[in-house]
């Protein structure tokens, strides 16, 4: 049998199973659902998503006009609601957070490609509560934020300088002063003055990967999660081989400056930061440490 052949039979294979469980899920009484446009039959609304060629933001600018400031898709069954006010969002996932904020299942981008590890991808869990504490225990005060403030003040001067020294790479120094504070702070690591830095390079990289794994509609495999059950040989598949790399993109940013700060602490020249006041306590399992990586 054909590599083209067999992936198609287990497409279909997939499919089947889909519209079983759908037809045999019991139906409940729905609650009122938002406006949006009529799901074709399968599909669903998986034609209503952007297209490859056109801006997510022009996209759903045209969809607010058309269904309002909130909307609904369904997608193979995964309903989408579409928030496109400011306002309304801010009063459900903020001011109604309790209620309504959560974090997506990406299957993807969460479990492929490694960012369920990551705060920005937790769900209210338990790992999520510990990442909160974390946080809290080192910069939940502006006490305890203040003794950063020599840091950004560094790095500020050397931003400066820098646009001062090459008036014409204005974006690329922003780019470098935002890694700087941020890795300064995070793990007391100081970046290259005047070359490129790899650790900037390397987050500025999984941070383009990260907002292209989490767009909405562009892994067919989020709607269809058993594709990542099929052979990584078949035509078609090329997602996981994509995933795998990006995992390990991300897994190097996570581990690259964690084991920095580790090796400053044991020669005793590490700098303040967020990473070594944590591993300060001392006697931490595997999970703590864990936590501290990601966090």
């Amino acid at each position: 049998m054909g590599a083209s052949m067999l992936l198609f039979n287990v497409l279909l294979a997939g499919l089947g199973i889909f519209l079983v469980k759908t037809l045999l899920t019991p139906k409940k009484t729905p609650a009122p659902l938002p406006p949006g446009p009529k799901p074709k039959p399968v599909i669903g609304n998986l034609l209503d998503l952007p297209p490859p060629n056109e801006q997510e933001w022009v996209h759903w600018g045209k969809h607010k006009a058309l269904y309002g400031p909130i909307s609904y898709l369904n997608v193979f069954g995964q309903k989408l609601v579409i928030v496109s006010d400011v306002r309304i969002a801010v009063e459900l996932l903020e001011k109604r957070s309790a209620i309504h904020s959560d974090r997506p299942t990406m299957p993807f981008g969460g479990e492929m490609c490694g960012w369920e590890n990551a705060l920005s991808s937790q769900h209210y869990s338990d790992r999520f509560r510990v990442y909160r504490k974390n946080i809290s225990q080192v910069m939940g005060t502006k006490a305890a934020v203040s003794r950063f403030y020599p840091h950004q003040d560094v790095e500020v001067r050397r931003f400066i300088f820098r646009i001062l020294e090459d008036p014409e790479k204005l974006q690329q120094h922003i780019r470098t002063e935002a890694g700087a504070i941020i890795l300064k702070i995070s793990h007391g690591y100081t970046v290259e003055p005047r070359e490129a830095d790899p650790l900037v390079d390397l987050a500025d990289e999984v941070l383009v990967q990260f907002s292209i794994a989490v767009i909405p509609g562009k892994w067919l495999i989020d709607v269809m999660p058993f594709l990542r059950y099929v052979p990584d040989w078949l035509p078609g598949t090329g997602f996981k081989r994509t995933a795998m790399r990006w995992k390990r993109s991300l897994t190097e940013l996570a581990e690259k400056p964690h084991a920095f700060v580790k090796q400053q602490m044991a020669s005793g020249t590490a700098i303040p930061s967020y990473t070594s006041s944590l591993l300060e306590s001392g006697n931490l399992s595997a999970e703590d440490e864990f936590s501290v990586k990601w966090s």
